[in-house]
């Protein structure tokens, strides 16, 4: 299967940097849930008011990708 997106250079810059870095920021939003996620897990320095924090951030970022159907790859 193929896709070819075409973009109106220079007017479509911003959407054509969006899409070839697409892939970059959902990587980019999974090392930051994992690390959030090892965060409140093994690091002795946070308490639980901040570990509860960190755990409602990363509930609310994945319930974001979840409604913007995101969460479509697997590895």
């Amino acid at each position: 299967m193929k896709a070819t997106l075409e973009f109106n250079l220079p007017n479509d810059e911003f959407e054509h940097i969006a899409a070839i870095k697409a892939m970059d920021m959902y990587c980019l939003m999974n090392d930051t849930l994992e690390k959030i996620r090892e965060m409140i897990k093994h690091d002795s320095n946070i308490n639980g008011d901040q570990a509860n924090a960190l755990d409602q951030l990363r509930h609310y970022i994945l319930d974001e990708m979840k409604s913007r159907d995101l969460m479509f790859i697997s590895r």
